[in-house]
């Protein structure tokens, strides 16, 4: 009988001293999370009181000031910066319409053509000269097959139904044809060394003859 009282007291106490364990592992565990919580949502420990006096002495703005600052600025803004965007945007426009190399404005391009950033991509003033005669030419009428710059300045243009031709002189002192220049559909690819290999219907000119000095023909002064 003693025995069994025993046994009893001894699984109360236990039963006892578990439940305290679970109780201070549950209070344990429920205030790591609490602070997990707000560290994680950046939840601060300022009291009530401390936080309502923060919220009150936080500097007002005047908006009636702000108003007045802002309008009396505000003619300034409008008056002056629109203009001087404008001039710089009027002195950008007129560097990118006048040649670099002192061959003054630019002339307006065909609309036909399908270059309208012609301009904008010139290597270097021989490359502008010829663009200028071109683009003359087209104005008058003139539709060339082809047209280049050759290296005594002189730029030759060829025409469809003409054939342009070069002569060397031969050592037997003899003048021969030694370069032919003509659109693709007058004349087949081959040597002409002599006029009366040409057909009769194409209109043969020598080079000197129709060469084109750019600055003579644009007016522009070297």
């Amino acid at each position: 009988m003693l025995s069994n009282i025993f046994t009893s007291y001894k699984w109360y106490i236990r039963s006892v001293i578990f439940l305290i364990f679970i109780t201070v592992a549950f209070v344990m565990w429920q205030q790591h999370d609490l602070e997990s919580f707000k560290k994680k949502h950046n939840i601060s420990d300022v009291p009530a009181e401390q936080k309502e006096i923060t919220e009150k002495t936080e500097p007002t703005v005047d908006a009636s000031a702000e108003n007045e600052t802002l309008t009396a600025e505000k003619p300034t803004t409008e008056s002056n910066v629109p203009n001087k965007v404008s001039d710089k945007n009027e002195e950008t426009a007129t560097e990118a319409s006048v040649s670099p190399y002192g061959l003054g404005p630019y002339p307006e391009i065909p609309k036909e053509w399908k270059y309208p950033n012609l301009w904008e991509h010139i290597r270097d003033k021989n490359h502008e000269l010829l663009e200028r005669v071109h683009i003359k030419a087209w104005n008058e009428g003139k539709r060339y097959s082809s047209i280049g710059m050759e290296e005594d300045g002189l730029i030759t243009a060829v025409e469809p139904g003409t054939v342009i031709v070069q002569w060397e002189t031969a050592p037997d002192g003899t003048k021969r044809i030694w370069n032919v220049l003509s659109d693709p559909n007058d004349l087949s690819s081959g040597i002409y060394t002599r006029l009366s290999d040409f057909p009769s219907h194409l209109n043969v000119v020598n080079r000197e003859d129709v060469a084109i000095d750019p600055y003579e023909y644009l007016g522009i002064e070297r």
